[in-house]
């Protein structure tokens, strides 16, 4: 709804292809065409995905918002990451 947002949704690997780089690689590629078009983006996970937080960190978001969700089925720490220009 916001033109000067864009929204990154399911971002998920393969657990065969973790630890390869291919994640890093594809959110670079991901972030290279987000930033050169909006000023923020925006990403929604789960608390429990440690390794995905640290990604997301390591290219600028910051957690913005954290809550309780059932939304899924089990009661997970949902969180709203953004990255602003």
């Amino acid at each position: 709804a916001d033109p000067a947002q864009a929204q990154l949704r399911w971002f998920i690997i393969s657990d065969a292809l973790r630890g390869k780089g291919l994640g890093r690689r594809l959110m670079q590629a991901a972030m290279d065409f987000a930033t050169a078009r909006y000023a923020r983006v925006r990403l929604d996970t789960f608390g429990a995905l440690h390794a995905a937080r640290h990604l997301y960190e390591g290219f600028g978001f910051r957690k913005v918002l954290e809550r309780p969700s059932t939304e899924w089925g089990p009661e997970v720490r949902e969180q709203h990451w953004e990255w602003t220009r």
